[in-house]
């Protein structure tokens, strides 16, 4: 998923949604919203698969396991530091 705005530091857009979140359900309100309809063109629009991203990273010489470790090492450590309050429920 990807934020249908450019991103910036600066203070006077942290309101600007659609430049600082990437979840679907706001960025499809965008009139900058790309909506891909074609299953076979998945490196297409405002919303990618994995095997898209992963393809992409490849033919721009990016370093694609790297950053798909790095990615794991995050989600494993998110899910990690609320280990306590979920096994709790």
């Amino acid at each position: 998923r990807f934020c249908t705005e450019k991103y910036t530091v600066n203070h006077k857009t942290l309101k600007n949604r659609f430049a600082h979140l990437t979840n679907y359900s706001v960025n499809k309100h965008s009139d900058k919203f790309l909506k891909n309809e074609d299953p076979d063109n998945d490196m297409y629009g405002s919303k990618w698969s994995f095997k898209a991203l992963m393809r992409y990273f490849k033919q721009n010489d990016m370093p694609g396991d790297t950053i798909r470790d790095s990615i794991k090492d995050v989600v494993i450590k998110t899910l990690l530091s609320i280990e306590s309050d979920v096994g709790s429920l």
